[in-house]
């Protein structure tokens, strides 16, 4: 088994594992720092970066994302 170490930053008074992620297709890309979630099977992201990517949201299975406290609609994109 491979292990990661990840350096933990600050948001809104709490530490979290914050890696940075370099997203591009044929038309953009994009620099984004994103939370490491070692039990998450899937990576999820803000609607807005499917548009700055050109990707079409609800071209994506639909499905319902469940967490600790809530769940949420997502759409599955392989990328």
């Amino acid at each position: 088994m491979t292990t990661k170490e990840f350096s933990y930053k600050e948001h809104k008074n709490r530490f979290y594992p914050i890696i940075p992620v370099h997203l591009r297709n044929k038309e953009s890309e994009l620099d984004l720092d994103v939370l490491v979630d070692s039990g998450a099977s899937v990576s999820v992201f803000k609607g807005e970066i499917a548009d700055i990517l050109g990707v079409k949201l609800e071209d994506g299975q639909r499905m319902r994302s469940v967490g600790v406290s809530s769940q949420i609609e997502v759409f599955l994109h392989k990328v």
